[in-house]
């Protein structure tokens, strides 16, 4: 897919997080087929790949992520504090969970908000550090498990979404050519 974004030299973020999507990916698919190739060699591709300026739809990530991450956090704090309120806690207590099993849901929700509020940070830094990206995709991970605990085949399919992610945030934040595509860029030109 970004192989096939650089020949015609298409940088169109809205197009290349399309490929992501099912159905859409169709679509993006068929805007590429009959676009005109500008690059003519692999090394033209490799240059374009490593120099092409994807700042548009790096800012728009991490807007959204910080953006969600505070929300999920706000919602999952609200959460919390409607359980501490008298009612739920008596629901709760109802239903014999007893003294341990409610300080284990507090704790629960406790680490779920306090991911959500890293998260953020961890989206202020992808444009900087690599290991940003590893930490979100982990982060959103943990969370989707442990917010859908018991809808375990939902939590699980949230996650693969959420793993799929790490190549999309590899590809915008830290583009990199891997073995014989690297050694384009230092070989070199053939007259």
């Amino acid at each position: 897919m970004t192989g096939r974004m650089a020949t015609p030299q298409q940088s169109n973020g809205l197009v290349f997080a399309m490929h992501f999507i099912p159905v859409l990916n169709l679509l993006a698919m068929f805007m590429l087929h009959d676009a005109p190739q500008k690059n003519h060699t692999p090394k033209e591709n490799a240059q374009y790949y490593i120099q092409r300026d994807t700042s548009a739809l790096a800012h728009w990530i991490v807007v959204l992520g910080v953006l969600f991450a505070l929300i999920g956090g706000v919602r999952t704090w609200l959460s919390y504090d409607s359980f501490l309120s008298e009612k739920m806690y008596s629901f709760y207590a109802f239903g014999d969970m007893g003294d341990s099993g409610m300080q284990l849901i507090k704790l629960s929700l406790l680490l779920i908000i306090a991911g959500y509020f890293i998260k953020v940070l961890g989206y202020v830094l992808l444009y900087n550090h690599r290991s940003a990206v590893f930490f979100i995709v982990t982060m959103n991970i943990l969370l989707l498990v442990l917010t859908f605990l018991e809808v375990l085949p939902l939590a699980m399919l949230f996650s693969i979404a959420a793993f799929a992610s790490f190549f999309v945030l590899m590809e915008i934040f830290h583009p990199a050519l891997h073995n014989d595509d690297a050694l384009l860029l230092t070989e070199p030109e053939i007259a």
